[in-house]
């Protein structure tokens, strides 16, 4: 069982922890629900500015034309006109208000969004630089112990002084350290 070998090659742990805050920013221009949510709040931003300078009255300026009642008169009556709004009663503020509520809504939304990317990226990435250290101490510290322990117990067991469940233990704490490897390899591929 110690001479059980792998057809394929084992990926080699990658640390990667310098490209961690790379891999965020990766993350973060790859997904749809933020690519997304940029312009909304570019445009509830516009909406505010819109909404704040409705608060100036509305000026219509108009030309009217009428022709006078009384049939003596020939010709039409000219003049301008003005029609000017004063927001008296209805000063805009419900409709501001409104705007800027959606606007602190769809920015934590979006800084909401900016960190759950942050964080399941960071967190994947923390992973996969422990499962490389546990790789690389299997590989460098417990399968050469298990080694040795094992090629210990079969002097022993030439020389008489042990039995043969020494060296099978041997073999056991040999194939448990290239199980451990395996799974840790693959843990940080």
């Amino acid at each position: 069982l110690a001479s059980v070998e792998l057809l394929d090659p084992l990926p080699e742990p990658d640390d990667a922890a310098g490209e961690r805050e790379a891999l965020v920013e990766r993350a973060r221009a790859a997904r749809l629900d933020l690519r997304v949510s940029e312009p909304a709040l570019e445009s509830a931003r516009a909406r505010v500015a819109l909404e704040q300078r409705r608060f100036l009255p509305a000026l219509d300026l108009t030309l009217s034309a009428e022709r006078p009642e009384l049939g003596n008169e020939p010709g039409l009556l000219l003049g301008p006109g003005v029609n000017v709004a004063l927001p008296v009663f209805d000063t805009n503020r419900t409709r501001e208000s409104a705007a800027l509520y959606e606007l602190e809504a769809l920015g934590k939304e979006h800084a909401a969004l900016l960190a759950e990317v942050a964080q399941a990226v960071r967190t994947a990435a923390d992973r996969d630089a422990a499962a490389a250290r546990a790789a690389r101490h299997v590989e460098h510290q417990l399968l050469p112990q298990a080694e040795r322990s094992h090629d210990l117990a079969q002097r022993a067991l030439a020389l008489g002084s042990v039995t043969v469940l020494a060296t099978l233990e041997g073999q056991r704490a040999i194939l448990a350290a290239r199980e451990s490897l395996v799974r840790s390899r693959l843990e940080a591929a």
